[in-house]
C-alpha cells in the first residue's frame, strides 16, 4: 500500500500496512524557536536551506521544511492557506496587527506571539444591528488560496504523501470568542441566545463561504481537510452538553456538510480538552479524524477504553502528550508511551499518530526525535506489540497527585426567623441561578429583616457560591453558569457593601491576583477572581503581563494574605518562578501563601518554583484560599 492507500484503510477502519505520522499544521507544528534548535541539532544530518517561514503568524509556529518532514518520517503534506486581509498596526508602543476579523493582536517580547488585544464587540450593550452591521470579511477571498492548487496538484501527481488541506484560522467559538470576549459570550449563551445566535450566524455564513472557496480550489487533489474550535477544559466541557448542541453542533453539522458536498474529503477536527461527553455529537456532525486526544485530561487517560467505546466510528489523531510527556519523559519513556498508544488505538485501523499540539522549547530535541523514531519502530503492520510492553522497559507509573481540598470551618450564625431563613435561601438561589435584578431587592428586603450583613454575606452568598464551586468539579456546570452566579453575586455586593464596612464585617482574605510577565491571556485568571471574590475575597486584580517588580509593589501596598499568579503558555510559567523568586528577594515571601495555576501548570512545577499550592481550576483555587487564610488564623 502507498500512503494514501493506507490512509483510505484507516479512515474506513480498516488495517493498513503501516501506521501513518501527521505533523507540520498550525494545530501541531514547532513553535519558531523550537524549530530552530531542531535545525541546529540536525544540521550535519538534515541540510535545510533558506529562512523559516511563519505559518501562524498569531502563535508563531512554523512551515515545516521537507527536509526535516522526511527527517520525521511524515505521511502528510499540508497545504496552508494565506493570512490576508491583515493590516500592521503599533499597539501601545509594540508590533501589531489588525486581522480580517478586525481584531487586534499585540506581541509580546517575552511570550514570543502576539495576544488578542481586545474584542470589538465586547462591550456589554451590544446590539442586532451592530452585528449586523460589522465590517465582516469577504467570504470570498482569492489570495488565500493562492497557488495551493498549483501545490496541490504537484503533490498529487509526483508523491504518494497524504494531501491535507490545513485549517483557516476560523473556528466558530474562537472567532466568536475573539470578538465578543469569552465571559461576554458565555453570558450570552445563558442569557442572550438571541444575541448570541446573531453572531454565531454572521461568522458561520462567512466561514462556510470560506472552506467552500478552499475546496473549489484544492478539493480535487486533497484527501483530507482540518477543521479547528477548543471546545473542553483539563478537567471538563467549556459548555454544557446541551448548550453545545444549541450554539455548536448545528453551525459544525453546516459546515462539514458544506465541505463535504464540495469535495471529497475527509474532515479531521481538531479540539482540545475532555470532550469525551460530546464525542457522539462530534461524530453526529460529520467529523471522521479527531485531534488531539490529550491523554492527560479528563476522559481522554485510557486510550483502549476508548477506541473500545469509539473506535468503530471515529478515527484517532496524536495521543502524544506535548503538555506534561514529552517535556518530561524519557527518551526510552518515550518510546514505551509510543507503542502504549499505538497497541491501544491503532488495531483495526482507525489511528493517526501525532504529538497533540505545537512543541515549544520546553521539550528536548532528543524526546521529539524519540517521538518520531519510535513511531517508525512500532508502526509496521501487523501491529505485535503486546511483548514490548509486557516487558515494561520504559513504562511510567503516572500517578496524578489529588487535589487537596479540605472542608473548611462554617462560621457560627445566629438563630433566625423563618422569614430570615426564607429570605436568605432566595439570596441563595438567586446566586446560583444568576438572577442579577431579583438579588438586589432580596438584599435590600435582608437589610430591612436586621438580618446581619455578615450572615447575608456568608449564608446567602458565599455558601452559594461555594456550592456552584462544587457543581462545577462534578461536571455538573459549566463556565457560562459560573459566570453568571459571580455576576448576580457582584450585583449583590453592591448593594451590601456599604452596610458590611458599617458593621466592620472584615473580608475572608486579601488576594493579589496576575496573569504573570508575557502572557496576555485572561480567562482563566478572571474566573479564580470571580470564585474567589464568591468566597469572600478581597481581590486586587493586577491583569495580564504582570512582572515581578508590578507584584512586589502591590504586595507591599495591600498587604495580602495571599498571591495567585496564573500562566497559559509554557513560554511565560518561568515567570512565576522569577516572581516567587523576586518576592524572596523582597523579604515577602514569608509572609505569603502563593497560589498558582493555569493550563500547563502541574502539582510537580508548583513544588520546583516554590509556590504553596496548586489549583487545578478557579473553584479549586477559591477552596485553597479559604483554607489556607483558616489554617493560618
Amino acid at each position: 500500500m502507498n500512503r494514501r492507500e493506507c490512509f483510505n484503510a484507516i479512515v474506513n477502519h480498516q488495517e493498513p500496512e503501516k501506521l501513518l505520522v501527521d505533523y507540520g499544521k498550525h494545530i501541531g507544528s514547532f513553535y519558531r524557536e523550537a524549530y530552530e534548535n531542531l535545525k541546529e541539532y540536525l544540521k550535519d544530518e538534515v541540510k535545510v536551506e533558506g529562512e523559516t517561514k511563519i505559518l501562524d503568524r498569531m502563535a508563531q509556529n512554523v512551515i515545516l521544511d521537507e527536509e526535516i518532514c522526511q527527517r520525521l518520517g511524515l505521511d502528510f503534506r499540508w497545504l496552508i492557506p494565506k493570512w490576508v486581509g491583515v493590516k500592521d498596526v503599533e499597539l501601545d508602543g509594540e508590533s501589531g496587527y489588525i486581522d480580517m476579523w478586525q481584531t487586534p493582536h499585540k506581541w509580546t517580547d517575552v511570550g514570543d506571539y502576539y495576544a488578542i488585544h481586545f474584542q470589538p464587540l465586547g462591550h456589554a450593550g451590544l446590539t442586532l444591528e451592530e452585528i449586523e452591521n460589522f465590517d465582516w470579511p469577504e467570504p470570498n477571498q482569492p489570495g488565500m488560496f493562492a497557488g495551493l492548487r498549483e501545490q496541490a496538484e504537484n503533490w498529487h501527481n509526483n508523491t504518494d504523501y497524504v494531501i491535507g488541506a490545513d485549517g483557516i484560522k476560523v473556528g466558530m467559538l474562537q472567532t466568536a470568542s475573539q470578538l465578543r470576549g469569552y465571559d461576554k459570550l458565555f453570558i450570552d449563551f445563558a442569557q442572550n441566545p438571541e444575541r448570541a445566535h446573531a453572531l454565531l450566524k454572521q461568522i458561520s455564513t462567512r466561514i462556510n463561504g470560506m472552506y467552500q472557496h478552499y475546496m473549489e480550489a484544492v478539493g480535487e487533489f486533497v484527501q483530507v481537510v482540518c477543521i479547528t474550535d477548543d471546545q473542553g477544559t483539563q478537567n471538563s466541557l467549556m459548555v454544557s452538553p446541551e448548550m453545545f448542541r444549541e450554539f455548536f453542533k448545528p453551525y459544525l453539522k453546516s459546515l462539514i456538510d458544506t465541505i463535504k458536498q464540495t469535495a471529497d474529503v475527509k474532515v479531521l477536527m481538531h479540539c482540545d480538552g475532555a470532550i469525551v461527553p460530546i464525542l457522539d455529537d462530534l461524530i453526529e456532525a460529520g467529523v471522521d479524524i479527531i485531534n488531539p486526544i490529550q491523554t492527560v485530561v479528563s476522559g481522554l487517560e485510557d486510550t483502549a477504553a476508548l477506541k473500545a467505546d469509539f473506535g468503530d466510528r471515529i478515527t484517532f489523531h496524536a495521543a502524544i502528550d506535548v503538555q506534561l510527556v514529552m517535556p518530561n519523559y524519557t527518551a526510552e519513556e518515550l518510546r514505551y508511551e509510543v507503542a502504549k498508544r499505538v497497541h491501544d488505538l491503532g488495531p483495526g485501523g482507525g489511528y493517526i499518530l501525532a504529538p497533540c499540539h505545537n512543541i515549544n522549547i520546553d521539550i528536548p530535541i532528543e524526546n521529539v526525535l524519540a517521538v518520531f523514531d519510535a513511531a517508525q519502530e512500532f508502526g509496521a503492520y501487523p501491529l505485535h506489540l503486546e511483548q514490548f510492553l509486557a516487558n515494561g522497559q520504559g513504562r511510567v507509573e503516572r500517578k496524578i497527585a489529588k487535589q487537596s481540598t479540605n472542608d473548611y470551618e462554617e462560621e457560627q450564625t445566629p438563630e433566625l426567623s423563618e422569614a430570615q431563613l426564607e429570605t436568605l435561601a432566595i439570596i441563595n438561589e438567586c446566586v446560583m441561578f444568576g438572577e442579577k435584578e431579583e438579588i438586589i431587592d432580596e438584599v435590600k428586603t435582608a437589610l430591612e429583616e436586621d438580618i446581619d450583613p455578615g450572615v447575608i454575606l456568608q449564608q446567602g452568598m458565599i455558601n452559594a457560591m461555594s456550592e456552584v464551586g462544587d457543581q462545577f468539579e462534578a461536571g455538573q456546570v459549566f463556565v457560562p453558569e459560573m459566570l453568571i452566579a459571580a455576576h448576580a453575586m457582584q450585583a449583590g455586593l453592591t448593594v451590601l457593601r456599604p452596610s458590611l464596612v458599617a458593621a466592620d464585617v472584615e473580608p475572608t482574605g486579601k488576594v493579589v491576583l496576575g496573569t504573570v510577565k508575557g502572557d496576555l491571556h485572561d480567562i482563566g485568571k478572571n474566573l479564580a477572581g470571580m470564585m474567589l471574590e464568591g468566597a469572600g475575597f478581597e481581590v486586587i486584580d493586577l491583569g495580564i503581563d504582570v512582572p515581578p517588580e508590578a507584584f512586589i509593589e502591590a504586595v507591599i501596598e495591600h498587604q495580602p494574605d495571599i498571591v495567585g499568579m496564573s500562566a497559559l503558555l509554557t513560554t511565560t510559567m518561568p515567570w512565576i518562578g522569577k516572581t516567587i523568586i523576586a518576592l524572596d528577594e523582597a523579604g515577602l515571601r514569608d509572609k505569603l501563601t502563593i497560589i498558582i495555576g493555569g493550563a500547563p501548570i502541574t502539582e510537580e512545577f508548583s513544588r520546583q518554583v516554590g509556590a504553596d499550592l496548586y489549583a487545578s481550576d478557579a473553584s479549586v483555587g477559591a477552596r485553597l484560599a479559604k483554607a489556607s487564610v483558616q489554617a493560618n488564623g
